[in-house]
């Protein structure tokens, strides 16, 4: 059995009650649909805080140092990740941010 803790996880906000919680700018109460273009609205936000002890930037290797074989890109810090749903087709669409 795998024992988790609150501190393992971000959290996620359902619906416009996340738009805030952002580590930039507000994140929009919709945006346009990545697949077709149409109008997707705000399903959740999930928030990553800088006390917990897992983070999604921790899941992959990234760029490297200069003079060292260069990675992939991938956030680097703790993130903060919109998710929509379009009107039309209901392909899901993010934006995301880091601190």
């Amino acid at each position: 059995m795998i024992k988790l803790s609150m501190r393992d996880f971000g959290q996620i906000f359902i619906g416009p009650k996340g738009l805030d919680k952002s580590w930039q700018k507000k994140f929009p109460n919709a945006t346009k649909c990545c697949r077709c273009g149409e109008n997707s609205r705000i399903a959740f936000v999930y928030h990553e805080d800088q006390n917990q002890e897992n983070y999604v930037a921790d899941l992959h290797e990234r760029n490297k140092q200069e003079g060292e074989e260069k990675g992939k890109l991938w956030p680097h810090d703790s993130i903060a990740v919109a998710t929509y749903f379009c009107e039309k087709c209901l392909e899901p669409t993010s934006l995301y941010n880091q601190a």
